[in-house]
C-alpha cells in the first residue's frame, strides 16, 4: 500500500495535475527569472514551475517535505527550510521575486498583511519589494478583499491591499482538487504592486487606526464609530468632513475606500489645523 501524504500543518495539498499545470500557465514569468514559491508542499506547482525555466526557490516550514522537494528536483530548485512569516519579506530570495504559493489556509491573513508591507510608500508613489504575487485563498477570503462595485471594501485588509496592490482572481479550484478536500473552493489570485496610491489619506499610521475603528464596529453607522476617535467631538468631527458628513450615516462598507482615505486625510488635516495632539 502507498504511503498517504499528511498535511501536517493544516495544509491542503494541491493534487490535481490539470489544475496545477493551469495555474502556473497564468504566472507571468520569462524564463530565467526569480520566482519564489512558498509552501510547495508535495510540488505539485513546483513541477511546473521547473518547466517553465526560471530560477526557483522553495520556501517550506516542514523539514520532511522540504527533503522531498530537494531530493525529486535536485539541482533546479534552491530549498530554504524556513516559515516565511520570519522572513524578511523585503531581502532575499523574496525580494525582487515573483511570489507563487498555494498559501496554506492557517497563515492567509498574516501573510497577507506582511504582504502589504512590501510595498514602500513615497509620497504617492509605490515602491514594490516583489514583481508580483499568485496566491490561491479560499473563496470566502478572496470575498472579503475584492472591492464591489464603486470600490466598497469589505474588511480593513481589503481596503490595504487594494490601495497597493491590482487584485484579480484568475481561476476558481474546485474542492476535490486538493488532498485533504477543503468545505470550500478556492481561487488563484494575482496580486499586481500599483505604481501609485490608489488614494491619499494623508497621515497612514492615522489612516490605519481609523480603518480598524470602523471595520471592528462594521455594523454601526460611521457617526457612532467615529465620535470619541481621538478625542474627536460631534462639532469637531463634522467640522473636519465638511460636506464630506453625509458618510457619517453610512456603515464602512457603504463608502468607496477613496472616501475612506479622504475622510482620514481631513480628521488628519483637522488636528494639524487645531493643533490637537493625537495618539495613534
Amino acid at each position: 500500500m502507498a504511503k498517504k501524504s499528511r498535511a501536517p500543518l493544516g495544509q491542503n495539498f494541491l493534487a490535481d495535475s490539470y489544475y496545477a499545470s493551469r495555474m502556473v500557465s497564468l504566472v507571468k514569468v520569462r524564463e530565467g527569472e526569480k520566482v519564489v514559491e512558498v509552501g510547495p508542499g508535495e510540488g505539485s506547482l513546483t513541477r511546473w514551475l521547473v518547466k517553465r525555466g526560471v530560477r526557483l526557490t522553495a520556501i517550506e516550514v516542514d523539514p520532511r517535505l522540504a527533503a522531498t522537494i530537494r531530493e525529486r528536483f535536485a539541482g533546479k530548485v534552491e530549498v530554504k527550510v524556513a516559515d516565511v512569516l520570519d522572513m524578511d519579506f523585503c531581502e532575499p530570495p523574496l525580494a525582487g521575486s515573483t511570489v507563487v504559493s498555494n498559501l496554506p489556509f492557517y497563515i492567509t491573513s498574516s501573510f497577507l498583511y506582511r504582504m502589504i508591507e512590501t510595498v514602500k510608500i513615497e509620497g504617492k508613489v509605490l515602491r514594490s519589494c516583489w514583481r508580483g504575487a499568485y496566491i490561491t485563498l479560499q473563496r470566502e477570503v478572496v470575498e472579503k478583499i475584492l472591492p464591489r462595485e464603486e470600490w466598497r471594501c469589505f474588511s480593513r485588509l481589503g481596503v490595504h491591499l487594494n490601495m497597493r496592490f491590482e487584485i484579480e482572481p484568475l481561476l476558481e479550484i474546485p474542492p476535490d482538487a486538493f488532498r485533504p478536500r477543503p468545505q470550500v473552493s478556492s481561487v488563484f489570485v494575482r496580486f499586481t504592486p500599483r505604481e501609485t496610491l490608489l488614494a491619499d489619506p494623508g497621515d497612514h499610521a492615522l489612516f490605519d487606526s481609523l480603518l480598524r475603528r470602523v471595520y471592528a464596529r462594521r455594523r454601526r453607522k460611521m457617526r457612532n464609530t467615529l465620535l470619541g476617535f481621538r478625542s474627536l467631538s460631534k462639532e469637531g468631527l463634522e467640522r473636519a468632513l465638511g460636506e464630506l458628513s453625509w458618510t457619517l450615516q453610512k456603515r464602512p462598507e457603504e463608502v468607496s475606500l477613496m472616501v475612506l482615505a479622504e475622510i482620514s486625510k481631513r480628521i488628519y488635516d483637522h488636528f494639524e489645523e487645531q493643533k490637537i495632539k493625537y495618539r495613534i
